[in-house]
């Protein structure tokens, strides 16, 4: 069992220091989130910036709460400057962010 554990711990350890350095990882790294939007590869996206709710119910993952929370977080703070900052909204994590990222733009 202690092997396990001491596994486990060697491979955590292995994969902040990949992300420190900026290398690849299974995880995602925090400059995937603010990464320039290609306008080339926008066809098709819902702005998060412009969408009202019924468009923003339109992208896979996003209910009608999060959805209001959406909007509300851009009526309190202005508009997104980044994607990633759509963690900030109560509801969205990273998994749902990375599920939703190719739907949407700024």
């Amino acid at each position: 069992m202690q092997n396990v554990l001491t596994r486990s711990r060697w491979f955590q350890a292995f994969l902040v220091l990949t992300l420190l350095l900026g290398g690849t990882s299974l995880l995602p790294t925090p400059w995937a989130y603010g990464a320039p939007v290609n306008t080339s590869q926008n066809a098709g996206q819902i702005s998060v910036n412009e969408a009202n709710f019924e468009e923003l119910q339109a992208i896979q993952g996003v209910g009608p709460a999060v959805a209001r929370r959406i909007i509300e977080y851009r009526e309190a703070n202005g508009p997104f400057r980044l994607l990633g900052d759509l963690t900030l909204v109560r509801g969205i994590g990273t998994v749902k962010f990375l599920q939703i990222k190719p739907q949407i733009r700024l």
